[in-house]
């Protein structure tokens, strides 16, 4: 199975996020920015 490049980012992105969940949505958008500001692509 080969996954889309845009896929591939999302799953990964729902995986990070999964632990942050719990505190509310601001923390899943707060890391997923700074995981943009890191790869040096917009989230």
């Amino acid at each position: 199975m080969t996954l889309s490049p845009e896929t591939l980012r999302r799953r990964l992105i729902d995986h990070t996020c999964e632990p942050y969940r719990a505190v509310g949505r601001f923390a899943c958008h707060l890391l997923i920015a700074r995981l943009g500001e890191q790869s040096g692509a917009g989230a």
